[in-house]
């Protein structure tokens, strides 16, 4: 393992389990204690520049990559395709846009969000749409990582990104049937791909012949660099 470039390691306090038999006085208590001990031990490694972030700020920080994640690389999964094929193809646009239109609806009323309102008004603007929409582009003949993950017959982590939303829609009494329909496909992909890996039926599968994996793409830029809503 080794450092690719210097870079910050962005921490925040998950919940406690809710099968926890401590108290909800206890549990805040233990919260505290344990991530604070855990935070300080990371931070006494200076290569690792852990920073101790408030759950709503590590939101704002991570949602432009999984609301990204969770349309495109889905739909690269379920179709077969590389980033610069969705726009040309009027129903993989579609499907896009239908993704995003839900994703910003759940994101929009999420209660961590919910203080300070120009925060989510800067996912509901245009502005945010064409962001989503430059990224695609940038990321030119790039294969998405999902799909590579599945050509190997690995999971890609479409439980942390469609899955998020699905449950956090659940909680809110919201509609998530996009992100539902893109999580189970992407599932469904890949069960086939394991049966076509264990019935070694090579070539029978656009994933065998696509090129995402031969060398020379350019590298895809980071959304961490364009992020204009100030977290402090």
């Amino acid at each position: 393992m080794k450092q690719r470039k210097p870079g910050a390691l962005y921490l925040y306090r998950v919940p406690k389990l809710e099968d926890s038999t401590l108290a909800k006085p206890a549990i805040a208590d233990e919260r505290l204690r344990q991530s604070n001990h855990f935070i300080k031990l990371l931070s006494s490694t200076e290569t690792l520049n852990a920073v101790s972030l408030p759950e709503a700020r590590f939101l704002l920080w991570k949602l432009p990559w999984l609301i990204f994640s969770s349309i495109s690389d889905s739909i690269c999964v379920i179709l077969g395709i590389k980033y610069n094929q969705i726009r040309p193809n009027r129903h993989a646009r579609i499907m896009w846009e239908n993704l995003l239109d839900e994703t910003l609806t759940i994101v929009s009323k999420l209660p961590e969000l919910q203080a300070t309102q120009p925060r989510i008004d800067y996912f509901m603007r245009p502005s945010f749409r064409r962001k989503m929409w430059t990224y695609v582009f940038a990321q030119g003949a790039n294969g998405s990582p999902w799909v590579k993950h599945v050509r190997l017959g690995a999971e890609p982590p479409v439980d942390y990104f469609n899955g998020y939303l699905v449950r956090r829609a659940e909680e809110l009494g919201l509609n998530f049937k996009h992100n539902s329909m893109a999580l189970e496909a992407v599932k469904a992909r890949l069960n086939h791909r394991r049966w076509e890996l264990r019935s070694h039926m090579l070539g029978v599968s656009q994933y065998m012949t696509d090129t995402d994996t031969v060398g020379g793409e350019q590298p895809a830029p980071s959304l961490d660099d364009d992020i204009d809503f100030d977290l402090d």
